[in-house]
Order: C-alpha cells, then sequence, then structure tokens
C-alpha cells in the first residue's frame, strides 16, 4: 500500500518539528543542570573561602594576642615603654622590626630629617629606589663617589642613583657589585655619619649622630631580610680618624 504524499509530508515534518523540541528541552536541562552544578560549587568554594579565611582571621587574631602578651611580659621586665607595634619578641628578648628600622633610616636619609610614626608604618616610602644593585643616597653621592675611586679609580654614579664600574675598567668589587644584583638584592649607602633609628628601650624616633659619638666607627646597618633590602650608614670621615680603604673594604664585607 502506498501512502499518500500529502499526508507523508506534514508527519515527517511534524516528527521533525517533535525531535526538535525534544532536543531543545533536554539541551535546556542539561544546561540548567550543568548551570545549577556550577552554581552549587561556586557557592560551596565561596562557603569554604569564607570559612577558611574566618578561621584564618581566628588564627591571626590568636596569634596577635599571643604575641602582646609575650611583648608585655618582657617589657615589664626590662622596662620597655615602645608601642608593641614597634616590637618583635624572640627568646624573650625585643627587638624593632626590621620593616620599621629600615623604612626610619631610610626616610631619615632620603629626607634628611626625622620620621614620624605614621611615615615609618607606611608600607612605601616616597623616592625609595625600585631596583636592585647598591643605590647611593642623593646627599652622599659626591662624598662616596670620592671616596671609592680614591681607593680604586674605576666607578661611577648613574643618573638613576646606582653605583656602575666605568667602561672597559677593571674591578676588584665587581663580584660584589654584580653578585648584589644577581640576588635581587637593594643596598642602599648612605655616607651623612647620622641616620635615624628607633630606640629600642623608648620607642621614640632619634637621630643617631654615631660619627660625632665615635669617629672610629665605620658603619651603621639596617637590614630589611624579607624585602631583600638593606641600608648601610658610613662615617663620612670628617675628622679624618679613618682611611678610605678601611670605609670601602667595610662597606663591601657588610653587603
Amino acid at each position: 500500500m502506498k501512502l499518500n504524499k500529502k499526508i507523508l509530508i506534514p508527519i515527517i515534518i511534524v516528527v521533525f518539528i517533535i525531535v526538535v523540541i525534544a532536543f531543545y528541552v533536554n539541551s535546556k536541562k542539561n544546561e540548567e543542570d550543568e548551570n545549577n552544578l556550577i552554581e552549587n560549587n561556586i557557592n560551596n568554594s565561596t562557603k569554604e573561602e569564607i570559612v577558611n579565611e574566618t578561621e584564618q582571621n581566628t588564627i591571626n587574631e590568636n596569634n596577635t594576642e599571643q604575641e602582646n602578651e609575650r611583648i608585655n611580659s618582657v617589657k615589664e621586665q626590662y622596662g620597655f615603654t615602645g608601642d608593641n607595634e614597634l616590637y618583635e619578641e624572640s627568646n624573650n628578648e625585643l627587638s624593632i622590626k626590621q620593616s620599621i628600622a629600615y623604612r626610619t633610616g631610610l626616610i631619615g636619609s632620603l629626607e634628611q630629617r626625622m620620621p614620624t610614626y605614621t611615615e615609618i608604618n607606611n608600607q612605601r616610602v616616597i623616592g625609595e629606589p625600585n631596583d636592585a644593585g647598591i643605590w647611593i643616597s642623593p646627599s652622599s653621592r659626591n662624598i662616596f663617589l670620592s671616596c671609592i675611586n680614591s681607593v680604586e679609580n674605576s666607578y661611577e654614579i648613574d643618573e638613576n642613583g646606582y653605583l656602575k664600574i666605568k667602561s672597559e675598567a677593571n674591578s676588584k668589587y665587581a663580584d660584589k657589585i654584580d653578585g648584589i644584583k644577581r640576588q635581587n638584592k637593594l643596598v642602599i649607602v648612605d655616607m651623612t655619619g647620622i641616620n635615624y633609628m628607633v630606640d629600642v628601650v623608648t620607642g621614640d624616633i632619634i637621630k643617631n649622630e654615631f660619627e660625632a659619638m665615635d669617629p672610629y666607627q665605620i658603619y651603621e646597618y639596617a637590614g630589611y631580610k624579607d624585602a631583600n633590602k638593606s641600608i648601610i650608614f658610613l662615617n663620612s670621615n670628617q675628622r679624618n680618624k679613618l682611611t678610605n680603604q678601611e670605609i670601602i673594604e667595610t662597606m663591601m664585607d657588610v653587603i
């Protein structure tokens, strides 16, 4: 028996439409299921992150509270009076945080003035160099260049303030200078014979004129290990109690 084409074609069209609709509905369902799964995963992840963050905050608060208890205990023992935020405690001893000591010295060197507590607690110091290498503070460049070139006439300070070996010059300090850069370290040199620091007992910011107090003292040092930075404050040798060789050799050994 032959099917009537007039009947067959509409049937085919209807079946095709039904198949398309079924496929579309199934696709939408799969898409909704997938979206729901993603949303659930996101919600679960968000909840987990919130829980983890809350737990971490609790741990940090507990650690801070315990640290404050230890700091207060040492302060009472030895009569320290500085703000707890200035200190770090180790083996029942207090020291000024490296980050605080470094920023205090850096601001004092750059600005040639006593920093404020607000400034030394900021994470970023305006004017701080960004690149690795040996950087000479602006107030020290002339005297430092004269000093090092009197020992070995091989050096210059580039337009950014970094110590460089002159073109085609040989230097016994080449390995040290190159090593500082390879290790991605920043060493700041100040040659004014003065540095600003936080007194560990009182917490006061003070001007430490170490060269005036002891003309034979070659340097003061502020290291900030976590950031791979340091400052070395050199004796300017105004009283001629030291040789330039002593100053430069000591600096290269320390950094």
